[in-house]
């Protein structure tokens, strides 16, 4: 376990990626704040040697535009800062709590050790307090099945979102060795004034790429841990993408329909407008004719001709997800230049149908690394499967528009 001693030691150390970060994004007109350019590249060339209190007087320099802020808005993720607490009740000195991820975390025993920021703001997105260093302890994390059972608002600034933190069971699953016990892992980089122990595996723990726009109290069903579709699913659960059944499961491994992969994909790429007008011949009466009628709009879907059928109630292929992917990464505006792929099976399928599974290849929805070699455009898609390229497409679409 570090010691106190130790971590006062740790609490020295250079903090500038996390400050510059910060104040960049403070920088931004509704994003974090309303800190002024000027000031902000200053402090990238000013910040380099900030210990502890220097970084206590660069949070005090921020004013914070609060609009929009709740209990669990991520504000930043990387560094990873996320608000803790909305307090009406004492708003010249406690409006909002925002918490900041050091990027240091360490295993005591079974417990997991992780290092904040906490930052007091009034209610004009002033500083009022400024506390650097605050570490909390996460009992008996590394003996749990899953690090996903952690993520949910109870855990709000003690578990970082912006990491990977695998518990034994997952790191003893993916053969990567389980975390070294009493040593330091810093993700951010963080240069200690003084040598500290740490570990050598630092590669055991990884920046997590996807992370909600807001952090909610949702309830995980019970069938969705220890699954390889783990990560995707508690992600698009917290978007609100994804909901489980009325018996507490997602069903992961359940087979797909049409209507089932269209609403995924529609509501993955957040589209809420207007319905077109025109409609497929069988889904009149069918219950997704609504966000099927979305996707016609968004360009998603072709517009039907005159008696085309949607077939909804028919099991997607993996070609046909890969077409609708495709057609929204057009509709985006974000499709890539298509990648030749070597795949043993796609001899018979049609000329367009090889160019979209090329450009959704070259986004890295879908991998080309497969064992076997073989894409299997006839087999049908599960639901895990379909959450995974709901995430890979909000991934890509991110760097596309320079959401990272």
């Amino acid at each position: 376990m570090i010691g106190k001693k130790q971590w006062r030691k740790l609490k020295t150390g250079v903090f500038s990626l996390l400050i510059a970060v910060l104040l960049v994004a403070a920088s931004v007109p509704g994003a974090v704040g309303s800190a002024k350019a000027a000031e902000v590249k200053g402090y990238f060339t000013t910040t380099s040697s900030l210990d502890a209190a220097g970084r206590d007087e660069a949070y005090r320099s921020i004013v914070f535009d609060m609009t929009g802020w709740e209990a669990g808005k991520v504000i930043s993720d990387k560094p990873f800062a996320v608000v803790t607490q909305v307090n009406t009740a004492h708003k010249e000195i406690k409006a909002a709590v925002l918490r900041v991820w050091t990027g240091v975390l360490s295993r005591s025993e079974d417990n997991l050790q992780t290092y904040w920021d906490e930052i007091w703001l009034d209610q004009d997105g002033k500083v009022t307090v400024s506390t650097t260093d605050n570490e909390e302890l996460v009992k008996d994390y590394f003996t749990a099945d899953s690090s996903y059972a952690f993520h949910s608002a109870g855990y709000l600034g003690i578990v970082p979102w912006g990491a990977y933190i695998p518990t034994d069971k997952e790191a003893q699953a993916a053969k990567s060795g389980v975390l070294d016990k009493d040593q330091v892992y810093n993700l951010y980089g963080v240069k200690f004034e003084v040598p500290v122990a740490e570990a050598s595996n630092q590669s055991a723990v990884n920046l997590d790429a996807n992370i909600p726009s807001t952090i909610k109290d949702v309830a995980l069903p019970q069938d969705i841990f220890n699954h390889w579709a783990t990560k995707y699913m508690v992600t698009l659960m917290q978007e609100g993408i994804v909901k489980g059944y009325e018996d507490n499961t997602i069903r992961p491994n359940k087979t797909l329909t049409r209507a089932e992969f269209i609403t995924l994909l529609v509501k993955g790429m957040g589209y809420t407008g207007e319905e077109s007008t025109a409609s497929y011949a069988d889904t009149g009466k069918h219950w997704g004719k609504h966000v099927i009628g979305q996707a016609i709009a968004a360009g998603i879907l072709p517009v039907p001709k005159a008696g085309e059928t949607f077939r909804p109630d028919a099991f997607i292929t993996r070609i046909d997800m890969a077409v609708l992917i495709d057609s929204a990464l057009k509709a985006e505006g974000v499709a890539p230049e298509g990648i030749k792929i070597s795949f043993k099976d796609i001899s018979k399928l049609k000329k367009e149908q090889v160019e979209a599974l090329q450009r959704v290849c070259a986004a890295g929805i879908i991998t080309t690394a497969e064992p076997t070699g073989k894409f299997r455009p006839a087999d049908t898609l599960t639901r895990a499967e379909a959450f995974r390229v709901v995430y890979g497409i909000q991934d890509w679409a991110d760097k596309m528009k320079g959401g990272e």
